[in-house]
């Protein structure tokens, strides 16, 4: 294993003799709360996805691992929790599916309704119109039904483009029980995400009911119903996690108006970088089947997929360009046979995890996660980051990475 000041001097020689923004996220690692782990896996080690040969794989244990300033402080994941919620969705449903003996694939469409039996309209999803007109699946939801198109889709929406609605659907779908079970893998799922509710309505979920696709309109025949249910209280992290208060500042979301003092995240999600790296290595690499309907080849690929090209789905490259998911690897293309990952950004922390697979079969396979603050004015949730700094040190720190270990 490599000793942790290893990564810390191969980031400061490479800062050194290139310059850029790197060099500033080092000298103000502390202040920017930046955080970065990388395993290297041995090629002869491990069995990968690779373009035609999907499989079930596996990862195993890393022959080195580099660390600098692993987890020293909190960071707020941000979207980075949508692959696990997307996994617990997963689960919840197939877990559903078989105990009551209903036939539910990814493509299955549902409705959510509120313990009053009022259903949620799928109007509201900011993805609808966002979509390349001549798609195939393109709708939001199937013609004939008030209702959603399917766990699949809304996987696509959420990892491909980051789509918070599709993301929340997710959560319903999931259930109290499989969220709050991520906590054995150190996730913490306390919230919806742009979800600001008070922790007393965040425990509360909607119900859902999946449908049979032949059908329409009043007939629609329920294949499987789960009924609104109430979860455990948000998880605070108080005593247990350092560096939860940040910034001098922020802008109330429910008000607008602005609060003197230090923003608090004991509430909010949360994660460790170790945690969340291996929760993305997991959903990267979980059986993935050539059969595009299988569920877990659905999150996998979709970490995999450019800004634009799904499964069912295509997207506005206009509106969801490729820098604005895919930060660390944007620049070592030409060394990558695929390239996994997810991004996640709010509060002025920008988080990427990544498992990168090169096209040299003898070449390590590398996984990697990094975090980062920059807010200099120190007032959060007014929308002053400096992330286009933060792009470039992910940037650097891809090119950095790429000519360590595969130079």
């Amino acid at each position: 294993m490599t000793t942790p000041s290893e990564l810390g001097e191969v980031l400061s020689r490479y800062a050194a003799a290139h310059g850029g923004e790197l060099a500033w996220a080092l000298e103000y690692s502390s202040k920017t709360r930046f955080q970065v782990l990388v395993r290297v896996f041995a090629p002869d080690r491990v069995r990968l996805p690779r373009p035609g040969n999907w499989q079930e794989n596996s990862l195993g244990t890393p022959s080195s691992e580099l660390t600098f300033r692993t987890d020293a402080e909190y960071f707020y994941p941000a979207s980075m929790v949508k692959v696990p919620v997307a996994m617990a969705a997963m689960r919840s449903i197939k877990e559903l599916a078989s105990e009551a003996g209903a036939e539910i694939t990814p493509d299955t469409p549902f409705r959510l309704f509120d313990r009053a039996g009022k259903y949620v309209s799928p109007s509201g999803s900011r993805v609808e119109g966002e979509l390349a007109s001549d798609a195939p699946g393109a709708a939001v939801w199937e013609p004939g039904h008030d209702c959603f198109s399917g766990f699949g889709d809304d996987v696509e929406r959420s990892l491909i483009i980051s789509d918070n609605p599709a993301s929340n659907r997710l959560h319903e779908l999931a259930g109290a029980r499989r969220l709050a079970a991520l906590a054995q893998q150190g996730i913490i799922i306390n919230h919806r995400l742009s979800d600001f509710r008070p922790a007393e309505l965040q425990r509360e979920f909607l119900g859902v009911e999946f449908l049979r696709r032949e059908t329409s309109g009043p007939n629609d025949q329920v294949l499987l119903a789960v009924p609104p249910h109430t979860g455990e209280l948000p998880r605070s992290a108080a005593d247990q996690t350092v560096g939860l208060r940040v910034g001098r500042a922020y802008i109330d979301p429910l008000t607008g108006e602005r609060v003197d003092g230090p923003f608090d995240f004991a509430l909010k999600n949360r994660c460790t970088l170790r945690d969340l790296l291996t929760s993305i290595e997991h959903a990267s690499l979980l059986a993935a089947a050539p059969n595009a309907s299988d569920w877990s080849a659905i999150i996998a690929q979709s970490m995999a997929a450019s800004s634009h090209l799904g499964r069912r789905l295509r997207f506005d490259q206009r509106l969801f360009p490729a820098e604005h998911y895919k930060w660390i690897g944007s620049e070592i293309g030409a060394h990558l046979a695929t390239y996994f990952n997810k991004v996640g950004r709010a509060y002025g922390f920008s988080t990427e995890a990544a498992v990168f697979v090169p096209k040299e079969s003898s070449l390590p396979i590398v996984s990697l996660a990094a975090t980062m603050l920059t807010c200099d004015g120190g007032v959060l949730n007014a929308d002053e980051y400096e992330y286009d700094r933060a792009d470039a040190v992910f940037t650097q720190l891809g090119r950095c990475v790429a000519a360590h270990l595969w130079a």
